[in-house]
């Protein structure tokens, strides 16, 4: 799992909400994040000193993706605030704008007189257009691969947490996604002993057909968790999905 800081991010931003997010510590996360956000109303480019999604870490890992390993709802729920994602939403849409003023200045007079009439219709349109923004942010942030091929919904999983699972699934993360070797969060679960995540992916959270995947070894989470060494865990999945299997069968059949 990711480690080390990347030296290349600027004024050591990066490196704190690491460490934040490393010491499941909030608060000192949301200082950095007041802090990146100051930074990028006072430059000149508008741009935030990192971007709080696309940094990387050792593995290509993002804050959501160690937050998420960490099994830390309080630092995951921050990282996806809603006023968090809104700041960046507004940050892209300042450096948009400066973009566009500064084609438009270098425009001659007599496109400059059309130039009132297009801001009316781009005010009318603000509002759709930063939502737009705001949940591209997100469903990007969420569901963004780690250099091993995997996005922190795998992490969740790994993590074991029920409730952090179910946050994140709500908040937008793709619980189909195949991850690295084609490991599924059902895998990740299985293979790492979480009987509580297992019943809830079973019962509550995937489609049957996902529950049934082989990762690229041809696989299924039940020989995952006995090549673990659950054996216990990877036979109650086996009668738990004959038992949702045969439930299936008989409501098709009952149609």
């Amino acid at each position: 799992m990711p480690t080390a800081f990347n030296p290349k991010s600027q004024a050591g931003l990066a490196n704190q909400a690491y460490n934040a997010v490393k010491l499941g510590n909030r608060k000192a996360l949301e200082m950095v994040i007041k802090s990146n956000n100051i930074v990028s109303e006072t430059s000149m480019t508008g741009n935030p000193m990192f971007h709080l999604y696309k940094e990387r870490y050792e593995g290509g890992a993002t804050l959501l993706h160690l937050a998420a390993f960490s099994g830390n709802l309080s630092v995951v729920s921050l990282l996806i605030n809603e006023k968090v994602v809104g700041d960046l939403a507004e940050i892209n849409n300042r450096i948009d704008a400066a973009k566009e003023k500064k084609k438009r200045d270098n425009k001659n007079s007599s496109i400059d007189l059309d130039a009132d009439s297009d801001d009316e219709n781009n005010n009318m349109q603000d509002d759709g257009a930063n939502r737009v923004v705001y949940v591209n942010l997100l469903k990007d942030a969420l569901n963004r691969y780690d250099d091993t091929a995997n996005t922190p919904i795998h992490m969740a999983a790994l993590s074991g947490s029920v409730v952090l699972f179910e946050f994140m699934m709500n908040s937008g993360c793709d619980v189909n996604k195949p991850g690295h070797n084609g490991n599924t969060v059902f895998h990740y679960a299985a293979s790492s002993g979480h009987r509580k995540l297992v019943d809830y992916l079973i019962y509550e959270a995937l489609p049957y057909a996902t529950l049934i995947m082989l990762n690229h070894d041809d696989q299924t989470a039940s020989m995952n968790a006995i090549a673990s060494g659950y054996e216990e865990l990877g036979n109650h999945i086996e009668e738990s999905l004959h038992e949702l299997r045969t439930k299936l069968t008989g409501k098709r059949g009952g149609v």
